[in-house]
């Protein structure tokens, strides 16, 4: 099971670009990749007030939250893939394995993306959230392999983010951290023995495909 936004789709520099002018829209000083990286956490509101060193008001997160939409969605048709996204997964479909996308990206704007880069072939289940809000990704993992019908002891998990490890451990899923640039490599070795650099490397990690 893949995560999509910053693993199979490389949107870090649109992330970024996209938290700055949320903050700018709230006179907030912009910051590096490095000190996103630093302060990355879900939920998001709990990032920006790990970013600006205090409790957001309502109306400060409803603000940023809407700007931060605004800008990310208005840079869709510049995101790409992974370097190598469509290999890695052409390496799992000959491998014979099957593959699905669950994301907590709106499902809409990501089912969209994927057919916009021919994904669909590759994959049995392509799953956004449909409804407003989020909350840990684990409830969501274990209801799209329900909906699959697989054995959590059969399936790999390949994000970019801790709360994809959390998923995975809670359902009882493998897992490979890839280094996609949300978090600091180090950050995620520290929580996570497997940390890859690519995705053809966290298949291998993984122990579903060959090097």
């Amino acid at each position: 099971m893949w995560d999509w936004n910053s693993t199979l789709w490389d949107d870090a520099a649109a992330v970024l670009a996209s938290v700055n002018a949320a903050l700018a829209q709230l006179g907030l000083t912009p910051v590096r990749a490095a000190t996103f990286r630093d302060h990355y956490t879900r939920p998001w509101k709990v990032f920006y007030e790990r970013l600006v060193g205090r409790p957001l008001t309502e109306a400060e997160w409803h603000t940023l939250e809407a700007c931060y939409h605004e800008r990310y969605n208005a840079q869709l048709d510049d995101i790409g893939l992974a370097r190598d996204g469509v290999e890695a997964l052409r390496l799992a479909r000959e491998a014979g394995l099957t593959q699905s996308i669950l994301s907590m990206w709106r499902h809409d704007l990501l089912l969209g993306a994927v057919r916009r880069h021919d994904l669909e072939p590759y994959l049995s289940k392509v799953e956004g959230r449909v409804r407003p809000g989020g909350g840990p990704k684990a409830g969501f993992l274990a209801a799209h392999l329900r909906s699959l019908g697989v054995a959590s002891a059969h399936v790999l998990v390949i994000g970019d983010a801790l709360d994809d490890l959390a998923a995975a451990r809670a359902v009882g899923a493998a897992c490979v951290l890839y280094d996609g640039g949300t978090h600091h490599r180090a950050d995620l070795a520290a929580a996570w023995p497997l940390v890859a650099g690519t995705l053809r490397e966290a298949l291998v990690l993984g122990g579903v495909v060959t090097s």
